[in-house]
């Protein structure tokens, strides 16, 4: 497998991520990069943001989206972001790439990516 061709993708909503992975379902490494919502209150008002309910409202709307259209076993790994600093958060993130791919590898279609 070839790093250089793999793909990252950020997808704000479960419809489209289903399309995204499609009949493969361990093709794409899912993860779910995770903020409580009192989290992300403080951290937009930290920023100065003006349009914290709007960001407050769209959180309400994506955990609406998660808990109706996924189950504990959609994503391959959960990452808080409030617990996690940004170099652990991509040091277990290529842990569970490395874990998928080496299975993936092992499937009939192989290592496809």
């Amino acid at each position: 497998m070839n790093l250089e061709h793999d793909l990252v993708v950020h997808m704000g909503n479960i419809h489209d991520l289903r399309q995204l992975i499609g009949t493969i379902p361990d093709g794409w490494l899912r993860v779910l990069l995770w903020v409580p919502r009192e989290v992300t209150e403080q951290r937009s008002r930290a920023h100065g943001d003006v349009d914290t309910a709007k960001r407050l409202t769209a959180w309400d709307e994506r955990l609406t989206d998660l808990e109706t259209n996924t189950d504990a076993g959609f994503f391959h790994l959960r990452v808080h972001t409030d617990r996690l600093g940004v170099d652990a958060a991509a040091h277990e993130i290529m842990r569970a790439y490395d874990r998928l791919r080496d299975v993936g590898c092992s499937q009939p279609e192989g290592c496809r990516r």
